[in-house]
């Protein structure tokens, strides 16, 4: 059969349009990461992530990167986290979503940290106390594929609390100290999250994506293929600074940048095969899109700590997410737009004697979604976060390591309170959320 300009216009304004339905089945996720939604290290967790002021351990690569000036010796961190959510969604006016709610799976991370004493090395040269660290996440249930599925936006979804949690995260960092000015120390740093490549679907059993396409008549056309997507790494700059004006004070800020984790297709694995008649053409599709998987907001962190005589340590933390400059690649920015939201910290450590400390911690985070009256369907409820844990100080029982070594323990709760959700006349659905994640962790601590 000979195909006419006609066809072909029609053959190529088919398979466009079916590909352009492909291109909007990406996930629109916008959420901060598991450590920014939790924490990370059984001590900072324990007490409510008020950690900026205090960071005198190796998690001061993630709280306040210039709080790594207080370490002393060399240190090693091994532990482990495990948090498992319940996220609730259900209609108010009777009937279903008629979808699989996006319900993100249990959380299973070892927790690697490292840092160096360097001022043997550099001392010499430069009037600087000097420390290097290195922390790592790579969750148990870290996949390399990529999901495709994003339901309409008439469809309620969870947003901040995806099923997105399987990710590698590195985080370095190196702070400074000048000599003789015990009172400052600065640090620098960065926060890497790391995906991999994979076909679409694949979590369904489905081995591609499949487009239906129609011709000028109105017959269905088949095109079947698989969409390869490149996951980009993606690292964005951490920076603090702690201040100790007073004996026993402690004042600190750090900034953490926003960043996406940015996806698209690194293959023309599309062949689309059209019938016409009789004839059978083999249309290949080179896709060149790029969406985006994930988004961290700009942070800023201000915190004050009190310690009184090696008994009781006080922390207070405010925490300000700049999550109105969020806009996703696939859907823009969100109607009406996401809210800035100020998160205040408490944290609390006892030592009732030397070796044992019994910690408590608190914090509010306020939903960054506003009231949502119209189109925009995302599941999201503030968030009330309780802690407490406990830390033990001993010696080796096998004598391997000279320094005493640490081990830490944290139960970490938030509450989502209920959330209702009302549309004008002419949108829909009602709805009402809430949920809670439960984090169960630990770690030790070996010094040399």
């Amino acid at each position: 059969m000979i195909r006419s300009k006609e066809a072909e216009k029609g053959l190529f304004r088919g398979a466009s349009a079916g590909f352009l339905l492909l291109c909007l089945l990406v996930p629109a996720v916008a959420q901060a990461t598991f450590i920014d939604g939790l924490g990370v290290g059984a001590r900072p967790m324990a007490m409510g992530s008020a950690y900026t002021a205090v960071s005198d351990d190796l998690m001061a690569i993630y709280y306040n990167p210039a709080g790594l000036a207080q370490i002393e010796r060399h240190e090693i961190l091994l532990g482990y986290l495990w948090s498992g959510p319940s996220l609730n969604a259900r209609p108010l006016s009777g009937g279903s979503f008629h979808v699989e709610q996006v319900v993100p799976y249990e959380l299973k991370t070892p927790v690697i940290a490292v840092g160096f004493n360097v001022d043997r090395l550099f001392k010499e040269v430069l009037p600087l106390h000097l420390r290097v660290g290195v922390l790592t996440l790579i969750p148990d249930n870290f996949q390399s594929a990529y999901r495709l599925w994003d339901p309409d936006p008439s469809t309620p979804r969870w947003v901040r609390a995806g099923d997105y949690w399987d990710r590698i995260h590195l985080l370095g960092a190196i702070s400074l100290q000048p000599e003789g000015v015990p009172w400052i120390s600065v640090g620098v740093g960065f926060c890497l999250i790391a995906s991999g490549r994979g076909d679409l679907l694949p979590r369904y059993g489905t081995s591609g994506a499949d487009l239906v396409l129609r011709g000028l008549s109105g017959e269905v056309l088949t095109a079947e293929g698989n969409l390869d997507i490149e996951v980009d790494h993606e690292a964005a700059p951490t920076a603090g600074v702690m201040l100790t004006p007073i004996q026993g004070l402690r004042l600190g800020y750090c900034f953490r940048n926003s960043f996406s984790l940015v996806a698209g297709s690194n293959t023309g694995a599309i062949e689309a095969h059209i019938l016409v008649g009789e004839k059978e053409w083999v249309v290949p599709l080179v896709p060149a899109v790029t969406f985006e998987g994930f988004y961290v907001p700009q942070q800023h962190n201000f915190g004050a700590a009190y310690q009184w005589n090696e008994r009781l340590l006080i922390s207070f933390d405010l925490s300000w997410f700049r999550w109105s400059d969020y806009a996703s690649e696939s859907r823009g920015t969100p109607d009406p737009p996401w809210q800035d939201t100020i998160i205040p910290r408490l944290g609390i450590e006892v030592r009732p004697w030397k070796a044992l400390a019994l910690r408590l911690g608190y914090f509010f985070e306020p939903s960054p979604v506003a009231e949502q009256n119209r189109g925009s369907n995302y599941l999201d409820n503030d968030r009330h976060a309780f802690s407490f844990g406990a830390g033990y100080t001993f010696a080796d029982p096998l004598q391997i390591v000279r320094e005493a070594m640490e081990v830490d323990l944290v139960v970490h709760y938030i509450h989502m309170p209920s959330r209702r959700t009302v549309k004008e006349a002419g949108f829909s659905p009602d709805f009402e959320t809430e949920g809670e994640i439960l984090s169960v962790g630990g770690n030790v601590t070996f010094r040399f």
